[in-house]
């Protein structure tokens, strides 16, 4: 801003020297016609006042054009008074002018010869190193991970085959056939087994993680696609219905179906409650239920105002709840992270991560970790709320942390890469 308004205030000394000498070179007209134009004979006959004998003493040259100039009409008079005026006040101007211009114009001609630099940003520490890429044979857009400190399960939708990865030895050790060919769905792990749900068929499949085998099989509308659990129970959204699915864990019966705002397309358990993303659920972005009575806790707004969606998965750590944002009005698809407060219910930070950020994040005590699939995996620090750290590895799909580490799922290249963070 102050370059610009020195480049104006240069420019407006620019136009009004200009102006000075156009005046100027109106005026020398009327200057010139006032020295040399000869008498008419009815000037002649016009007396004008007398000369003073003092001025008869001077040069004759003087005494001649000044004789020759009061000795003119008057309307000759005035005019070559005012140009004479005109060319004093004109001299004047481009005088005090210059004294402002030339420092103006030396010091725009410094700015020009220096180069502007852009303002540098912070480097980016190392998130973490590769510490393996594990080939699956197929990864798919509709590809989901999770991850403990015993195994790595990946569910590949259009395959219908979940993978066992043993994290000990980045080695498969298993592959189960679920069925299915579609869109595929989350996995859910707990103390009774392996749960993974498969939205084309309307099933939720459970593995027993000693065998490898499925060992149940329990039926739910299609379109069920994402899926939590909490203790003794399964909870699966369904997006094109708008309904959120109670499952007895026990008796692996539904045991409610329950309304939600438009577009459910992630949830997770934590801080006691089940916690539901509403893609255009408008002010209701977020839904808190209470897993025992099966009643809404709160309503969240997360649009903030801006028109902003709720976009995928939400994790739950000890610094808040963490839910993945985007931005319908930017242009550029910009990605934002939001953390909700669950004492208040309130959103309390609103964190820019960038474009094309995929809805799947991972968190933990150390941090958030978002994924560009055209650029890498970066890690947000909750104090700072910033990205502090990166790793260069494009074509990311989803991510979990489990068994010390960061697993993605890259469909670039049909491969489980496991990170293992510098932390």
């Amino acid at each position: 801003m102050a370059r610009i308004a020195a480049m104006g205030r240069q420019l407006d000394n620019t136009a009004r020297l200009v102006t000075c000498i156009l005046l100027c070179l109106l005026t020398l007209p009327f200057v010139t016609a006032g020295g040399t134009m000869p008498p008419t004979p009815d000037d002649a006959d016009s007396v004008g006042p007398e000369v003073p004998a003092d001025l008869d003493s001077g040069p004759d040259q003087w005494v001649d054009t000044l004789d020759t100039a009061l000795s003119r009409p008057p309307s000759l008079r005035r005019r070559l008074f005012l140009g004479v005026v005109m060319l004093m006040v004109g001299v004047v101007l481009v005088i005090s002018i210059l004294r402002g211009v030339v420092p103006a114009v030396r010091s725009a001609l410094t700015t020009i010869s220096t180069p502007i630099l852009p303002t540098p940003t912070a480097t980016l520490g190392i998130a973490g190193q590769i510490g393996a890429n594990i080939q699956l044979g197929a990864v798919h857009d509709h590809t989901f991970i999770i991850a403990s400190a015993a195994a790595v399960w990946v569910h590949d939708g259009p395959t219908g085959i979940v993978t066992r990865i043993d994290p000990l030895t980045n080695k498969i050790v298993a592959k189960i056939a679920i069925g299915g060919n579609d869109v595929g769905g989350e996995i859910a792990i707990d103390q009774q087994g392996v749960w993974v749900v498969n939205s084309s068929t309307g099933t939720i499949s459970r593995i027993d993680p000693q065998s490898n085998r499925v060992t149940a099989t329990i039926k739910v509308a299609p379109g069920n696609g994402f899926l939590t659990s909490s203790p003794g129970t399964l909870w699966a959204v369904n997006p094109p219905k708008n309904t959120l699915t109670k499952i007895d864990e026990q008796t692996l019966r539904v045991v409610a179906t329950l309304s939600t705002p438009t577009l459910p397309i992630g949830l997770s358990y934590g801080a006691g409650s089940i916690w539901v993303c509403n893609r255009e659920g408008g002010a209701a972005g977020v839904t808190r239920l209470d897993p025992r009575t099966d009643r809404i806790q709160a309503q969240i707004d997360v649009s903030e105002g801006r028109a902003l969606w709720c976009n995928g998965d939400i994790k739950i750590t000890a610094q808040g709840v963490w839910v993945p944002i985007f931005d319908t009005l930017s242009n550029l698809r910009q990605h934002l992270l939001e953390r909700i407060d669950p004492a208040t219910n309130t959103v309390t930070d609103l964190i820019s991560v960038g474009a094309d950020m995929n809805g799947s994040i991972a968190a933990d005590d150390h941090g958030i970790w978002v994924s560009d699939p055209l650029t890498g995996v970066y890690r947000v620090d909750p104090q700072s709320k910033r990205i502090v750290a990166e790793v260069a590895l494009p074509g990311g799909d989803s991510m979990a942390l489990g068994a010390g580490a960061l697993w993605l799922t890259r469909t670039s290249n049909n491969t489980v890469v496991r990170i293992n963070s510098s932390l």
